[in-house]
């Protein structure tokens, strides 16, 4: 004391994501991109109407980069550790919590060659008496890195009470959390690896049609134009797109 030592698992993840970052440079062909900066940690802890004690501890991962030959992998852990997300319907009969959302988000991966994974974002209100709520999470500042062209995955943001009044919380932090009130966590998406000029128009238009990358991010990043009906690429306008043209 007072040296902090809460949330070491953050350093150890950095370390790792740091010293692969090096590697790229000597097996550029090995390494993938660059991921979410470990599993993010959502805790609440408080007491239940009838005064019993609960503690939630959340875990969800993850959203690796894209390396030479495929995309990034969502919902795998990071590389140092081995965890699982807990399925919704545990974590609402156990503790006073509602899941609101849980989803992929749209154009988070970083554009590459080979994709970075999408993040992930968690909502949840606590129905309960004021709680403790405690957060882990990382790359906000310094977004997950892309490789050989790639680009940035999306970076983390923690949010108290979304709307006009929201507030953004640290990486790391403790607060109360009252009743009805709302965290948001949206995970740090994936980087890119290799041009995003040189994905495969046909890869793109399947991330549209996925919802992993709108239409707006395949022409902007990718340089795939659709036709009118989104379904198919228009071969012509994308090659003047690639070309600058």
């Amino acid at each position: 004391h007072p040296a902090p030592v809460a949330a070491r698992g953050i350093t150890g993840f950095r370390t790792m994501d740091a010293v692969l970052g090096a590697l790229a440079q000597a097996i550029p062909y090995r390494v993938p991109a660059d991921g979410e900066g470990g599993n993010t940690l959502i805790s609440i802890g408080g007491h239940r109407p009838d005064g019993t004690p609960y503690a939630l501890v959340d875990f969800f991962a993850g959203a690796r980069g894209g390396g030479f030959g495929s995309d990034g992998s969502e919902g795998v852990s990071h590389p140092a550790g081995n965890t699982a997300g807990s399925p919704v319907e545990i974590l609402e009969i156990e503790n006073p919590i509602v899941i609101d959302e849980y989803a992929l988000i749209t154009d988070s991966g970083g554009a590459g060659e080979f994709r970075g994974a999408q993040s992930y974002v968690k909502q949840v209100t606590n129905i309960g008496n004021e709680a403790t709520l405690q957060l882990r999470s990382d790359k906000r500042k310094f977004p997950p890195y892309g490789l050989h062209g790639g680009s940035t995955g999306s970076p983390s943001l923690n949010i108290l009470n979304p709307g006009p009044d929201e507030d953004l919380l640290p990486t790391l932090a403790q607060v109360p959390l009252g009743h009805d009130e709302v965290i948001r966590h949206e995970m740090a998406g994936g980087g890119g690896w290799g041009d995003p000029l040189a994905r495969d128009p046909t890869a793109v238009l399947e991330d549209v049609i996925d919802g992993r990358v709108s239409v707006e991010a395949a022409r902007s990043e990718y340089g795939v134009v659709l036709d009118a009906s989104g379904t198919a690429v228009d071969l012509e306008a994308t090659g003047a797109c690639r070309m600058g043209t």
